[in-house]
């Protein structure tokens, strides 16, 4: 009967032995959260840099070909103000001379 009870009680160390060593193992425990590693906040940062960049660059290449559409805008009213000038001009000529003209045919008669 006492070399039964001591295998028993061998046999249920042996049993309760793995249970008890995995419980207190590393597998079961439960990770804390730490938050992002410093990697990947760095990568966001390089992510939102490079796209602030891009923005940066795509902003100054439209303002650059705004400016230029402007420029051109602009010289274009200026030649077509110059062509009405020039033609307004010589619009009084030809008036300037019909005027001396028919003067002259008055004071001739």
């Amino acid at each position: 009967m006492k070399l039964r009870l001591i295998t028993i009680f061998i046999f249920g160390q042996l049993a309760l032995l793995p249970l008890t060593a995995a419980a207190q193992g590393p597998s079961y425990e439960t990770p804390e959260y730490s938050g992002q590693n410093p990697r990947f906040d760095s990568g966001l940062d390089r992510h939102r840099d490079t796209g602030n960049a891009l923005r940066a660059s795509r902003d100054r290449l439209q303002a650059i070909q705004r400016n230029q559409r402007n420029d051109l805008a602009v010289e274009r009213h200026n030649e077509l103000r110059a062509l009405r000038v020039q033609d307004e001009m010589a619009r009084k000529r030809e008036e300037s001379l019909r005027a001396n003209q028919q003067y002259i045919l008055q004071t001739n008669q």
